[in-house]
């Protein structure tokens, strides 16, 4: 396909364009433009009611999957059922997680995040070791520059974010001092 302009200016126009269904109606115009919009439109995730059946979809994507271009990740409310829920819930998170290399940001819900706590928790008790959010992040996404995360649970040693500018913690518990210092110390 003979195109007028390169790339770059494609992508600059592209990428000032804030409506999701614009830009994916540009995803359908031609491969070309396909292969130019995907980054951009996958580029920030929102989810806003999060299901278990959308977490399932979305661990099971393969790795070389649209999650790759995810750089700003929203996960809203979540309603857990069950205990055993709560457990695949959060290998479903993290899962997906492991596959967003170049995520940047992350939210996470009140909801999901005491659920993914919990889960963690019970593990943690039941099979001595299971990884906990904060540690597989720090492992898996590299590039994180803000997260915003609810209660954790914490029995052992803080992961030191590395790259991290901004950490928003609602309802640090009363160990506060000790958690914020761990968070931040240099090694």
């Amino acid at each position: 396909m003979s195109t007028a302009l390169p790339n770059e200016v494609y992508l600059v126009v592209f990428g000032h364009v804030n409506a999701t269904p614009s830009l994916a109606a540009v995803c359908r115009v031609s491969k070309y433009f396909h292969a130019l919009c995907t980054p951009i439109l996958y580029r920030d995730v929102y989810v806003q009611h999060i299901t278990l059946r959308v977490l399932r979809i979305l661990s099971q994507l393969p790795v070389k999957s649209r999650l790759c271009y995810t750089r700003h990740l929203t996960l809203g409310r979540y309603m857990q059922i069950s205990e055993n829920e709560s457990a695949e819930t959060t290998h479903a998170v993290f899962v997906m997680l492991a596959k967003m290399q170049g995520l940047r940001s992350i939210e996470i819900s009140v909801e999901l995040s005491n659920c993914i706590a919990s889960a963690t928790y019970s593990a943690k008790k039941r099979f001595g070791d299971a990884p906990d959010l904060p540690a597989m992040l720090v492992e898996r996404c590299p590039r994180l520059r803000h997260a915003s995360f609810h209660p954790w649970l914490y029995d052992t040693k803080v992961p030191r974010f590395r790259n991290l500018r901004t950490l928003n913690i609602a309802h640090i518990p009363d160990y506060s001092p000790t958690l914020i210092g761990d968070l931040f110390l240099r090694e």
